[in-house]
């Protein structure tokens, strides 16, 4: 999952190397407080980093933490923000240098009439132009109105390339080629068998499994799908 294998790590260096001011912006409200909770949180805590996230001094009548909070991390340096793309007021207060955008196609249907999220949240950004980083995650939804394929073919369209297991043929993974195989009990029912999930490779009939990630990822490579031109800003 990108969320966890970008965003957090994004996180988690911010916080300890490079902190500053930082918005995770995802679709809805609930998605942010449940990505919050089960995943940045958890690698707060198992990275080490929760003591370097403050929190003010405890009250008899306010015994909330709140520069912990649900929506909320601070730490020296800087803060973590949790927005919904849906809510646009949330989008115009801070400046922010990093931005993370997350499910950006799901939010596509956040728009109304305070205008496009995406453009909204952007502009706390404004402060920071040439310094600022602005992450884009997403599954892509319907390719002719997906905004996160369109990103995609505005930039270099690197994609990672791994070998073959068996003849070390270089290949970017794809859905298409994941393979499984069900079974069906007596009242018709299809499962999927234990075990039997894997990955055909596009040359030959090699099938890896998971475990043979820890060979193919840690030999992998960046390769570009389009090369701008140097004569002109394309």
């Amino acid at each position: 999952c990108l969320t966890v294998s970008l965003a957090e790590n994004i996180i988690g260096y911010t916080i300890d190397e490079s902190p500053c001011a930082m918005m995770y912006a995802t679709c809805d409200e609930k998605l942010a407080k449940s990505r919050m909770t089960l995943h940045i949180d958890r690698m707060i805590d198992d990275s080490g980093l929760r003591e370097k996230i403050s929190s003010q001094s405890k009250s008899l009548k306010n015994k909330k933490a709140t520069g912990d909070t649900q929506l909320l991390k601070e730490f020296p340096g800087g803060f973590l923000i949790a927005a919904s793309m849906g809510s646009a007021s949330r989008g115009r207060s801070e400046s922010i240098k990093r931005l993370i955008f997350d499910e950006v196609d799901a939010a596509k249907e956040t728009l109304g009439k305070e205008g496009d999220p995406i453009k909204i949240f952007k502009q706390r950004t404004a402060a920071y132009e040439s310094t600022r980083k602005i992450y884009y995650i997403s599954t892509p939804l319907v390719e002719h109105s997906s905004r996160i394929w369109a990103l995609y073919l505005l930039g270099d369209r690197r994609r990672w390339y791994v070998p073959c297991i068996k003849l070390g043929h270089m290949q970017y993974l794809e859905w298409k080629n994941f393979t499984y195989e069900t079974e069906k009990d007596k009242k018709d029912h299809e499962f999927l068998i234990p075990g039997s999930v894997g990955y055909g490779c596009k040359k030959c009939v090699a099938i890896w499994r998971n475990d043979d990630k820890i060979y193919f990822l840690g030999r992998g490579e960046w390769r570009y799908g389009f090369q701008h031109c140097s004569r002109c800003s394309g």
